[in-house]
């Protein structure tokens, strides 16, 4: 059974925000790191793209990799699951399932950066 996710909190998980914030013990530096994330989303979403239509499987594994790794820690954990997976396939070999599976991942990333957005134009709390 899928789990339908429902709200900002599944899209983007703002606790761990704030853990990044104490590991950094600095909730500028934590606020700087998710404006880069967003800043950076859009190339990284065509790097992805980019290295499927050209078959480049290492390429493509390392840009779903940094992806997925700078997804978690910005609290973006689905969308960390969604590159883990279509990095899956890609080790695998399966590069026409992954192209596939990486359809849904630009709509996905909106709504992360969208989350994003709506998170740094709030006051800053703490």
């Amino acid at each position: 059974m899928r789990r339908v996710m429902t709200g900002a909190e599944q899209v983007l998980d703002r606790t761990r925000l704030q853990a990044l914030a104490e590991e950094l013990d600095s909730r500028p530096l934590a606020l700087e790191f998710i404006t880069q994330f967003l800043q950076l989303l859009p190339a990284r979403l065509r790097r992805i793209n980019h290295t499927l239509t050209d078959n480049d499987q290492e390429t493509a594994w390392d840009a779903l990799l940094s992806l997925a790794t700078s997804a978690s820690m910005a609290g973006a954990d689905h969308l960390a699951l969604l590159c883990r997976n279509i990095g899956r396939e890609v080790r695998a070999g399966n590069l026409d399932t992954a192209r596939h599976a990486s359809q849904g991942l630009g709509a996905h990333t909106a709504v992360v950066a969208a989350e994003i957005t709506k998170l740094l134009g709030q006051p800053v709390t703490g």
